[in-house]
């Protein structure tokens, strides 16, 4: 998940899920660039074109500096609109039936 905006009219800000599929490495040996293929493929088009890393390829990279964190959980307000083959839901804090309908709504 991508944490900071980079190019919100480019679709590349708060929020964007996506796998990582490489790193690439400057001549030092460290990670000077994250591939990331995002969950939707409107993301990053206009990055795609600009950037050598990422031409003709359906993903966009960001600098190691820019924050993304592997997220295999999210809220449910995070997983709005979106379906899932499985899902483990924490009835802990549960607000209401709402929330749980809500959750069981994802599968």
């Amino acid at each position: 998940m991508i944490t900071k905006n980079i190019c919100v009219n480019d679709g590349l800000a708060n929020g964007v899920t996506g796998h990582i599929v490489e790193f690439v490495e400057n001549n030092d040996g460290n990670v000077s660039h994250i591939i990331i293929r995002c969950d939707s493929p409107k993301v990053g088009r206009l990055h795609q074109v600009t950037c050598p890393h990422c031409h003709g390829r359906d993903t966009v990279c960001v600098t190691r500096e820019i924050d993304t964190l592997d997220r295999r959980a999210m809220t449910l307000h995070k997983a709005q609109g979106i379906t899932v083959d499985q899902i483990a839901i924490s009835t802990k804090d549960l607000f209401g039936s709402e929330m749980g309908y809500t959750a069981l709504s994802r599968i």
